[in-house]
């Protein structure tokens, strides 16, 4: 190889590691420049928060609380996702502005707040004939049950009665309509009572040998009430209406003369 031929070998490496080296250069500065990504994206749940402070003890209105957003990982399952869960009921502790309400911040969620010598107990109650939609924590309300014979020779068939009287309401969670869907009469919500654990024990005895529901009552009406229980035999039992004996009209224009 010539003299000439060594240097255009020569200039053609140094061209190649010039080229070679500003291409390394240049992929590291994008490297550096450019946002980093996320190895996953982050979900995110819509949870309620105080739009104001909110002192201990306040009704809360739904023009006190909003909506933010939390990632799903700092989520507990504590946290309320529906204002309906807190509307109307009053705060246990002062709530700062701008901090996520919890269930426990209001009365009427199932913590700490059950009276001594009470406890609490769940019901699955149906929507619409179990009044579900209409109750909220403190109400009051009645357990009707239905019960079947005992033995056979029992022919009043099925028994109706109000099995417990004037229970208050701890806490209700209905089932959430969806957008453009309305709950059906199938569904069941859940009310907690509060209740003696004798009375826990004569429901938790209907639910296993019949049926039972709710009825609300009006407000501040507690008062215990006799009540007789209701058969199918009652029901059907038509009582004949007795018998009429007509009565003569009397007779006017008329002179009534005794015979001796």
């Amino acid at each position: 190889m010539n003299r000439l031929d060594k240097k255009v070998v020569i200039a053609l490496g140094a061209g190649l590691g010039a080229a070679l080296f500003a291409t390394l250069l240049f992929v590291a500065f994008e490297s550096l420049s450019a946002p980093k990504k996320s190895a996953a994206t982050q979900v995110e749940l819509r949870v309620v928060k105080a739009l104001q402070e909110i002192p201990e003890g306040s009704v809360v209105t739904r023009e006190m609380v909003g909506f933010t957003t939390l990632p799903v990982q700092q989520a507990g399952t504590d946290l309320v996702v529906d204002p309906d869960q807190v509307v109307d009921l009053k705060t246990q502790r002062t709530v700062a502005s701008g901090e996520v309400l919890k269930k426990s911040d209001v009365e009427g969620s199932v913590s700490p707040g059950i009276p001594e010598g009470y406890v609490a107990m769940s019901l699955q109650i149906d929507t619409v004939s179990g009044v579900t939609w209409m109750l909220k924590a403190k109400d009051t309300v009645d357990v009707v049950g239905v019960l079947r014979p005992v033995s056979s020779s029992d022919k009043r068939g099925k028994i109706s009665t109000i099995l417990l009287q004037a229970l208050q309401v701890f806490a209700v969670e209905a089932p959430m309509s969806k957008k453009g869907k309305q709950v059906g009469v199938s569904e069941k919500g859940t009310v907690t009572l509060l209740m003696t654990p004798e009375q826990a024990q004569k429901l938790m005895l209907v639910s296993a040998a019949g049926e039972y529901t709710l009825t609300l009552r009006g407000k501040g009406d507690e008062a215990e009430r006799e009540t007789l229980p209701v058969s199918v035999r009652d029901l059907i039992s038509v009582k004949r209406a007795p018998s009429k004996t007509p009565v003569p009209r009397p007779v006017t224009g008329m002179t009534i003369v005794e015979v001796k």
